[in-house]
């Protein structure tokens, strides 16, 4: 059997500027929302003179369920739209 922890795939993009990386980070851990942490993927950073700018998203941390499947392709067929599967555990 798998059991699987799913979380809902749901995101908020954001953009924020400033005149250095430190004061960015501060600004992206102060405008998150809650229920929400920074997304694992990369943020996208540019520079130029009139600053830095930084571009990602905060991505859902509280909305979760679980599955039990027979196999992978069972678990995939009953991973609702809008979820993503996080975590996958074989027991017996």
């Amino acid at each position: 059997m798998r059991h699987a922890t799913l979380r809902l795939d749901e995101s908020i993009e954001f953009e924020v500027s400033g005149a250095t990386l430190d004061e960015i980070y501060a600004r992206i851990e102060i405008d998150r929302p809650e229920g929400f942490e920074l997304s694992r993927t990369p943020l996208r950073v540019t520079e130029d003179d009139e600053g830095v700018t930084a571009a990602g998203a905060y991505q859902r941390q509280d909305q979760t369920r679980q599955i039990l499947a027979a196999t992978f392709e069972e678990l995939w067929a009953q991973t609702p739209s809008g979820w993503t599967v996080v975590h996958v555990e074989v027991v017996p």
